[in-house]
């Protein structure tokens, strides 16, 4: 375990000590049953929507706060961060973050000396979580100004004493991160201006759309447009809403600010990216909706039907989506269990240097993720801990890129969603395909 600690460990991909403790802590309780690993998902998740409650109820009302929970409860892009073990980083981070939020904002409301010892702790242990945490401090700074920016002028030497306090865990951070990047260690999170010129605009639209839940992974020319045009108005609107709509109009783009890049490299963005910056997303649309209820109470019959129509336009549609999502991971966990049992039902040994070959292994079902090259040749370890090489294809290409020399399998998905075994390399490269 201590060294999962280790940041100068140059084989790790990435740097999440706190979720490689919980899968050590996992494997022991409930071994290779997922049932367990999913509930210790659905935990966390818990967690985070009562960490939500608790920050909002610290910005604003009790039934604003409430609002703002349920909305971000059922937000449709999050069923992927929930049901996906590999996102259990992101649910960790969004607890602590949400966690040191809460505390700051009660430090400020002269809750004591322990609040702020629990920021320090929970920013070091959003960091240790993962990467899309280096945003924290600059929020709460950000917060700090809108919201209590008089009292920090007229206290300032004490103040920057306190952002030191809660910005020494970053400094470390990133100093270790920048360091060991420099001798080829763990991956760091592009940063913001490191995208793609052409992408930026369009990946960030992306995001935002998502972490507001509307699930678009691709945009035309006219749609960038409208999106831009709606990004403007939302802006405006939420200007006018008060100082804390005006935080969390900043807090989403911010805490976005780290993953948008990934974008670069994929083709869509996957909804545990936007775990955190949905925070002030749904803030946001419950502050929106509580505006238009006091303008119905105001007596203006116009905003009373706007506002009810709105609130049950969002909720309604959140929890559509949000069932069709979980829907989605559970025909991706159907395929997969159907692969795994399929491929050792057909062979059942792999040798530790076997080379398996597949053909239209799907992708995913609907926005979920089923299996990968990398996901493949861990699905298939076998008892004695053989990984084997797994070569997939999609399409017909150069026989010569494949049929290798060594103890080889050759598998397709039959048209009943089944495997079926080969019998050689050229019936493997000849396969007609089936329709995904």
């Amino acid at each position: 375990m201590p060294g999962m600690f280790n940041i100068f460990d140059h084989t790790r991909f990435f740097y999440r000590p706190l979720s490689a403790v919980s899968y050590l802590l996992n494997y022991e309780l409930f071994g290779p049953n997922p049932g367990g690993w999913h509930a210790i998902n659905l935990l966390w998740y818990l967690a985070c929507v009562y960490l939500a409650y608790l920050f909002y109820r610290r910005l604003t009302s009790a039934g604003l706060a409430s609002v703002a929970t349920l909305l971000f409860a059922i937000q449709p892009v999050h069923p992927g961060a929930v049901s996906w073990i590999a996102a259990l980083a992101d649910l960790q981070a969004t607890s602590f973050v949400l966690l040191a939020g809460w505390a700051w904002l009660g430090y400020r409301q002269q809750t004591g000396r322990a609040a702020y010892l629990l920021t320090f702790a929970a920013v070091s242990l959003a960091l240790l979580s993962k990467e899309a945490a280096v945003a924290l401090v600059p929020a709460l700074l950000l917060g700090d100004l809108l919201l209590h920016g008089k009292e920090l002028w007229r206290h300032k030497w004490r103040s920057l004493a306190e952002y030191a306090g809660i910005g020494l865990p970053l400094v470390i951070y990133l100093s270790l991160r920048f360091f060991n990047l420099a001798n080829g260690g763990v991956v760091l999170y592009n940063f913001w201006w490191q995208a793609r010129p052409g992408d930026f605009w369009i990946s960030n639209l992306l995001y935002l759309l998502n972490s507001f839940g509307i699930q678009v992974y691709e945009l035309t020319a006219w749609q960038v447009l409208l999106c831009t045009l709606l990004v403007v108005a939302s802006a405006v609107i939420g200007w006018r809403l008060g100082r804390v709509a005006v935080f969390m109009l900043l807090w989403v783009p911010l805490t976005l600010a780290p993953v948008v890049p990934y974008l670069t490299a994929i083709s869509f963005p996957p909804g545990r990216t936007v775990l955190i910056p949905s925070v002030g997303a749904s803030l946001l649309l419950a502050l929106l909706l509580g505006y238009l209820y006091e303008r119905a109470r105001a007596g203006i019959r116009l905003s009373r039907w706007l506002g009810v129509a709105t609130a049950m336009l969002v909720v309604t549609g959140w929890l559509v989506g949000a069932v069709l999502h979980n829907y989605d991971w559970y025909q991706a966990g159907e395929i997969n269990k159907r692969i795994i049992s399929d491929f050792h039902r057909l062979q059942p040994v792999v040798a530790a240097d076997a080379i398996i070959y597949f053909r239209d292994v799907p992708y995913e079902h609907g926005i979920a993720t089923v299996v990968g090259n990398r996901g493949l040749r861990y699905m298939l370890r076998q008892p004695n801990g053989a990984l084997p090489r797994v070569i997939d294809m999609v399409g017909h290409t150069d026989p010569a890129k494949y049929c290798l020399a060594g103890d080889s399998s050759y598998f397709a998905v039959a048209p009943d969603g089944g495997l079926t075994r080969l019998a050689g390399c050229q019936a493997w490269l000849d396969w007609p395909g089936v329709s995904q």
